[in-house]
């Protein structure tokens, strides 16, 4: 037996829920992970190496949620959403591919000052990502999963 996203939602929670409520869940859920892309950008200027890996794991997580999603989601929504989730991983792959180098290097004993990187330690967050950042947002945000049935 084969269970849709509001089946297995509603299979998830204690009480017997109605597919409407189970929308307004999944809208919060969405909502709250898209709301959280700003403050990940804004992390990455202070920290680079963890603010990157909290924005690659919570598209991640977007991305798992709108698959899950994917029978109620128009096409052309989804594929916008995928298309600023591509974006903004894309944006800081370079960065994370340098940050596990340089672990990598230490934990074979190799100090990582003594291997050329081509990019600095600054890591620049343009105003494209976070125009991306809020698009996603907003297209997220206006998802009319709660009024489904």
């Amino acid at each position: 037996m084969c269970l849709s996203g509001w089946n297995i939602l509603r299979a998830m929670t204690p009480l017997s829920i109605t597919q409407h409520e189970a929308g307004q869940r999944l809208h919060r859920v969405l909502a709250g992970v898209a709301a959280q892309v700003e403050h990940d950008l804004d992390r990455i200027r202070e920290s680079p190496e963890s603010g990157v890996h909290s924005l690659r794991r919570r598209m991640k997580k977007l991305a798992s949620i709108l698959r899950f999603a994917r029978e109620h989601v128009p096409d052309r929504t989804r594929q916008q959403i995928r298309q600023h989730i591509r974006l903004l991983k894309g944006a800081f792959a370079s960065q994370r591919d340098e940050d596990v180098l340089r672990k990598l290097l230490l934990d074979f004993g190799i100090e990582a000052r003594a291997v050329e990187f081509p990019r600095s330690r600054r890591v620049r967050v343009s105003a494209r990502q976070f125009e991306a950042a809020v698009k996603l947002r907003d297209i997220v945000c206006n998802l009319p999963l709660h009024a489904m049935t």
